[in-house]
């Protein structure tokens, strides 16, 4: 599906999306995760975390036409991503083992 002339996978500043070839088995098995990680992601949750973990970190416009949602979605994953791992800015959110 294409939204606004942009390939889901693709966006213009080069970020590809990233979930078919990243592995989920740890999402949601508290055991195996890392401390800060206790809490469950849902897998929309987590491919938040992985493109703004990227090197070129995506504006929530930019994350909005990645994962084919409204931005205020883009918001409450970040929300709840935040919360649930217990940091409050992008950079724990990255620095996290």
């Amino acid at each position: 599906m294409a939204l606004l002339g942009v390939q889901r996978g693709s966006l213009d500043m080069g970020i590809a999306h990233p979930l078919p070839g990243i592995d989920l088995r740890w999402v949601g098995t508290p055991s195996t995760a890392p401390s800060k990680r206790s809490e469950r992601l849902t897998r929309r949750e987590l491919e938040y975390v992985v493109l703004v973990c990227q090197e070129k970190e995506p504006t929530p416009g930019q994350l909005a036409v990645l994962m084919e949602c409204a931005e205020k979605t883009v918001e409450t994953h970040r929300y709840n991503v935040y919360r649930k791992w217990k940091v409050r800015t992008r950079t724990e959110l990255v620095s996290i083992p």
